[in-house]
């Protein structure tokens, strides 16, 4: 059996991928490392970024998603990726 890859191994693959901006790849992938480890936001964060970033309509679901979810543990992180994305939704609002 092949062992997976970090979660952080994973990211760091991701943000190379979108720096060449292979989009479908790196969505495929985001979604995995959700999968990997689900109550990090930083990867929900990452993947609502990608669809903010190419038009998708997931990325509002995503946004509100990460806005109402529950946090283990309040770190300055949280509060930065919650408080984007309530300027994401707010801007998304009034387009």
């Amino acid at each position: 059996m092949k062992p997976f890859p970090s979660y952080r191994i994973i990211l760091a693959i991701l943000l190379s991928l979108l720096f060449f901006t292979s989009f479908a790849m790196s969505e495929r992938h985001y979604v995995h490392a959700m999968n990997i480890v689900p109550h990090r936001l930083y990867s929900q964060y990452l993947l609502a970024r990608l669809y903010e970033k190419t038009g998708k309509e997931d990325a509002h679901r995503l946004a509100e998603e990460i806005v109402q979810a529950e946090v283990k543990t309040g770190t300055t992180a949280v509060y930065e990726i919650r408080a984007e994305m309530r300027a994401y939704l707010q801007w998304a609002g009034t387009k």
